[in-house]
């Protein structure tokens, strides 16, 4: 049994007329059973309360139970039940369903094949007062110019107001950050040229269209095959079918549904042309059909790394990546390639690491680079710790180029 209680007040406070409150009120509880070896049951109750003085109270109940049973070695069966009540604002929202999995493990004569299917049902409904409903103080950190999403759809745009973590800086659209839509998908891009630091996290306040007072059920199909040909390369396929149907009302804004289809393959060998090396890596290639915007995303990942020193000077990684999304409703794609080297060794009594990290993406309206050199190195002696950090950035997008150079050193005396 694991349960938890936490309380969080948060007061901004700008100018003498203007002053922001937050409450913040989680109570988990969790209880896990094990009747037989071969029996698991599990069952959660979370309940959450946000008390806004913009945007009002926020309440959610949230349970679920659930049980797995390995009939086999080879053969397991798994299914819960869930539902969840939220209230706040003009919108109130309930949503219960069940799923159930089955997985098998089956030898073939050329290696395993692991199979799993799973089905989940689930009923939506919803009432609300307006068209609209209101998001305050979403967290998302922006690092790169890589896009972040919000989590909910149908953002309206012009609502969008990004800030600061302490709220002391409103940043600016097309200056600080872009907004894109992707389908029904919104996401923040942090501008190189602009005041938002890489790898800072911003809060994001906005509205989003709710889509009125209706029910709908959903029905969700997953099956994955993997076919382990040896312990060191095995071949997956992933297909899944999502299908919505009104049961009431009419939706202001359109139900999704999607269909994917995922081929992949991964492997990892050890060679040894006088060094013991680790060779591996993983390639996708998945189709997206949906009503709103289908994609087509390819992937390819490669590492090697040496299992011992080399040359007896310390160890070696280097990487590489790649990664397509090409978007048929849209032009933001993303085309991203991009490599890393690491080397660690030990100097001094102390660990060393010296690393190099780059990437472009010509997938967009604008070519984005960037690359990161790091050198970071930790000694300890007694009780004395010693670690000190290079670091420079160079990040550039389109004809904007912003460079960073970080130092710093820490000693730290544990009593």
């Amino acid at each position: 049994m694991n349960n938890r209680l936490s309380f969080h007040r948060q007061d901004n406070t700008r100018e003498a007329a203007e002053s922001h409150e937050k409450d913040h009120l989680n109570l988990a509880l969790n209880l896990r059973l094990k009747p037989f070896a071969t029996l698991t049951g599990t069952g959660s109750y979370h309940y959450y309360r946000d008390d806004n003085s913009r945007s009002g109270t926020t309440t959610t109940h949230n349970a679920k139970s659930g049980a797995r049973w390995s009939v086999y070695d080879n053969l397991e069966l798994s299914g819960t039940i869930h539902g969840e009540n939220h209230r706040g604002g003009s919108l109130s929202r309930t949503h219960y369903g069940l799923n159930g999995s089955v997985r098998h493990l089956r030898s073939l004569p050329l290696g395993q094949m692991r199979t799993g299917y799973s089905l989940r049902h689930d009923r939506y409904e919803q009432e609300a007062s307006t068209t609209t409903g209101e998001v305050i103080g979403e967290r998302i950190v922006l690092s790169g110019t890589q896009a972040s999403p919000l989590s909910l759809p149908e953002v309206i745009p012009a609502s969008v107001v990004v800030s600061n973590a302490t709220r002391t800086q409103v940043y600016q659209e097309n200056l600080d950050y872009a907004l894109t839509t992707v389908g029904q998908t919104t996401r923040v891009q942090r501008l190189v040229g602009g005041r938002i630091q890489d790898g800072e996290e911003v809060l994001v306040d906005y509205q989003h269209q709710v889509g009125g007072t209706f029910s709908h059920a959903r029905t969700d199909h997953d099956l994955n095959l993997e076919w382990l040909l040896s312990q060191r390369v095995s071949i997956f396929l992933r297909h899944s079918r999502s299908s919505a149907e009104v049961l009431s009302g009419t939706p202001a804004v359109p139900l999704n549904e999607k269909r994917s289809t995922l081929f992949g393959a991964r492997s990892a060998f050890s060679v040894n042309p006088g060094i013991p090396l680790t060779v591996g890596g993983r390639i996708e290639r998945e189709r997206v059909e949906n009503r709103v915007s289908p994609l087509q995303r390819q992937s390819l990942d490669l590492y090697l790394r040496t299992e011992k020193p080399l040359f007896n000077l310390g160890f070696l990684n280097l990487s590489f990546r790649h990664l397509a999304l090409d978007y048929e409703n849209s032009v933001h794609d993303v085309d991203l390639l991009g490599y890393g080297v690491k080397f660690t060794t030990r100097l001094f009594g102390g660990a060393l690491t010296v690393a190099s990290n780059y990437e472009r993406d010509r997938g967009g309206s604008v070519t984005r680079d960037r690359r990161k050199d790091t050198v970071d190195y930790e000694c300890r002696v007694n009780k004395l710790t010693f670690s000190g950090l290079l670091s420079r950035r160079q990040e550039s997008q389109g004809q904007i180029e912003r460079k960073n150079t970080l130092v710093q050193l820490s000693l730290r005396r544990d009593f």
